[in-house]
């Protein structure tokens, strides 16, 4: 896993566990916001991967018994154009979360980190979901007037996009599969 976040630029994240859910003292995962979008830039990319991220929930089949997977992410049912991507909570970090959401053409992505309650955890994921819905709504309007500018200003060149070639590019499964195994 390390090794694939060094290939994706994520110059400031270290894995320790496979799962990101460490106790106590540590060692703990560390990341940083930018890394986190950077790895998101590529999931936005795989359309199988948002399918999952903004799925309410979604049952795995496996040989003995089905897993089901619920979605702690409230954003997809309730922030226009949401898709994903992962909520989390852990002791050395508190409720955090990385989203993203596409209107039209335009596709803004959040991070989240650290988010701090004196109440308690469900106080902090309340907060979290606040306040990255807030940037999601803040970045997209702000992409939508920088369009709006360019528009205006015959010649100026529009901002490049940022695109993920597919066929260069290992499908989702291989991609999940290489990230976790170790």
């Amino acid at each position: 896993m390390n090794h694939r976040a060094a290939e994706l630029g994520m110059t400031r994240t270290r894995y320790v566990t496979p799962n990101g859910l460490t106790y106590g003292k540590g060692p703990h995962d560390a990341t940083t916001a930018r890394d986190l979008a950077k790895l998101s830039v590529i999931l936005c990319g795989m359309p199988e991967a948002l399918r999952y991220a903004s799925a309410k929930r979604h049952v795995f089949r496996r040989p003995l018994k089905a897993m089901e997977r619920v979605n702690h992410n409230h954003l997809p049912d309730s922030f226009p154009g949401c898709d994903g991507l992962k909520t989390g909570w852990t002791e050395a970090a508190d409720a955090s979360i990385v989203t993203t959401a596409k209107v039209g053409d335009h596709r803004v992505i959040a991070v989240v980190l650290g988010c701090q309650s004196p109440l308690d955890a469900k106080a902090e994921r309340r907060l979290r979901d606040q306040l990255i819905a807030d940037v999601m709504k803040d970045g997209l309007a702000k992409l939508q007037a920088q369009v709006a500018a360019q528009a205006r200003l015959p010649g100026l060149k529009p901002t490049p996009k940022i695109s993920v070639n597919h066929k260069e590019k290992p499908g989702f499964w291989e991609w999940l599969g290489d990230l976790s195994g170790f």
